[in-house]
């Protein structure tokens, strides 16, 4: 059941949070957060019965958000239960566009730096990570020009090891990702196709011998939430599938999990209590399936 408070809030792992950045919503935006918010303090505390009582209420941790006005992370923080911070990372931009993220340890000494650069179109140019104090690991990319990615190249200490070619099909919505590694050689593909708002709609991965691996289809409601995960196997065969229902405020209400004959195995409930910004600052996330669960709590602050 954690996987939900970390699904929703930690998104920023590099490379991926600088590909992030060039897509037009802001950190607040992906994290449902409304208004001006500056930092997000979120707890995790004990579990509660089967009857939805508190049976013990107890932290086990908490991680710290901090945002600047423009409404993207700034600060990441992590702790444990005694309130000793585990990592920390922080982000820097330049046009809103993220530029830097460091990553500390817990006794505050730098273990990691990703730095970025982009091209005169706002796009990701080149992406490199620091690490070990002397390795360097780069990314780099090339468009066509109309802006669509053609190739993304891997390197450690300047030495190719990886590889993925990109073929675009405008009018159908469809990306597929050859993966190479340092020879040449295929050793994976994707094949995904967007809506036209450029939201994934299908996914299928095979390996070097083009034999499909699995398949993801996606189902979204008229306000783009995704409201079915259907998963398949390397036969095409249906695994099962996640069905997502939202309140009002476009919180997950509730999440059902399928197996292969359609059977539920997993209900969880989410139930909120909202800041007057429209915010959660407590969620009681219960399985009625296993009769347990968690109580999250927040403390949010807002810029004057």
């Amino acid at each position: 059941m954690k996987r939900l408070t970390f699904l929703v809030l930690i998104v920023f792992l590099s490379p991926y949070s600088f590909l992030e950045a060039q897509t037009k919503k802001t950190s607040l935006q992906k994290n449902n957060l409304k208004g001006n918010v500056k930092s997000v303090e979120e707890f995790e505390y004990g579990m509660i019965d089967a009857n939805g009582t508190i049976e013990k209420e107890t932290e086990t941790g908490s991680t710290l958000f901090h945002y600047n006005r423009s409404g993207f992370i700034s600060e990441q923080k992590v702790f444990d239960s005694k309130g000793m911070m585990g990592y920390k990372t922080k982000y820097e931009y330049e046009n809103n566009r993220c530029v830097k993220e460091t990553y500390y340890n817990s006794k505050n000494k730098i273990i990691e730096r990703w730095v970025a650069t982009y091209n005169e179109k706002g796009k990701i140019k080149e992406a490199y990570r620091v690490f070990e104090g002397k390795n360097i690991e780069k990314i780099q990319y090339t468009y066509d020009n109309t802006g669509f990615v053609v190739e993304e190249k891997w390197l450690l200490n300047d030495v190719l090891f990886h590889k993925k070619l990109y073929i675009h099909d405008p009018i159908n919505h469809t990306i597929e990702k050859k993966m190479l590694d340092k020879h040449g050689n295929k050793t994976a593909t994707e094949i995904a196709t967007y809506n036209a708002e450029g939201i994934l709609m299908e996914e299928s991965k095979y390996n070097y011998q083009d034999s499909l691996k699995g398949k993801t289809i996606c189902i979204y409601n008229k306000k783009e939430q995704l409201i079915e995960e259907h998963n398949y196997g390397s036969n095409n065969t249906f695994e099962g599938k996640i069905v997502f229902t939202y309140d009002e405020k476009e919180n997950i209400k509730e999440e059902n999990w399928y197996d292969n004959n359609n059977q539920r195995t997993t209900n969880i409930t989410n139930t909120y209590t909202f800041d007057a910004n429209g915010n959660w600052i407590e969620k009681i996330e219960y399985d009625t399936e296993l009769q347990t669960g968690f109580i999250y709590k927040r403390k949010i602050t807002y810029y004057n």
